[in-house]
C-alpha cells in the first residue's frame, strides 16, 4: 500500500480555498445589493416628496405661488428640525419650512429646486449618498389647475 502523507490535508487546503473564494464573491454581491436597495429607498422619498410640494402648490391661490415656491427655494437645507405647528402663519399651505425640514430629515445633503409656471410646477430634488461618488437626482412636472378669470 502506497503511502499519501498529505495529500488529504492538501485536497482539504483546497476545497477551504474555493469556499472562502465564493463566499467572498457572494458577500461582494450581497455589499451591491444593500447599496442599491439603499438608492431606491433615497429616490422613492424624493419621489415623494416631490409630489407632496405638487400636491400643495395646487392648492395655493395662483397669485401666491411664485412666492410660496421662493420660500422652498431660499438657501442650503441643513437642519432635520421641522417647525412646530404653532410656529406656522395661519393659512401657509405650502410650509417651505416644514418641508425643507422633512427633505433634510428624509435625503442626505439636500438640494432643492421649484419653480411654477402659469399651468406648471417643476421640483428637482439633488442628494448626496454617503456611499457615492456622485450626487443622484430627480425631477418632477406637475400640471397645475386652471384658473377661470
Amino acid at each position: 500500500m502506497p503511502r499519501h502523507s498529505g495529500f488529504t490535508l492538501l485536497e482539504a487546503l483546497v476545497a477551504l480555498g474555493l469556499l472562502a473564494g465564493v463566499a467572498a464573491v457572494s458577500l461582494l454581491a450581497l455589499y451591491g445589493g444593500v447599496h442599491g436597495a439603499r438608492d431606491a429607498g433615497y429616490h422613492v422619498r424624493a419621489t415623494l416628496l416631490a409630489e407632496e410640494l405638487i400636491a400643495r402648490a395646487r392648492l395655493v391661490a395662483p397669485d401666491q405661488r411664485a412666492a410660496a415656491l421662493a420660500a422652498v427655494d431660499a438657501g442650503d437645507i441643513d437642519a432635520c428640525q421641522p417647525p412646530s405647528v404653532k410656529d406656522q402663519p395661519r393659512g401657509d399651505v405650502v410650509d417651505a419650512d416644514g418641508w425643507r425640514a422633512e427633505v433634510a430629515c428624509q435625503l442626505p445633503q439636500a438640494e432643492v429646486s421649484a419653480e411654477a409656471a402659469a399651468d406648471r410646477i417643476r421640483v428637482e430634488l439633488r442628494w448626496q449618498a454617503p456611499h457615492r461618488d456622485a450626487p443622484s437626482s430627480l425631477e418632477l412636472s406637475g400640471q397645475l389647475p386652471e384658473v377661470n378669470r
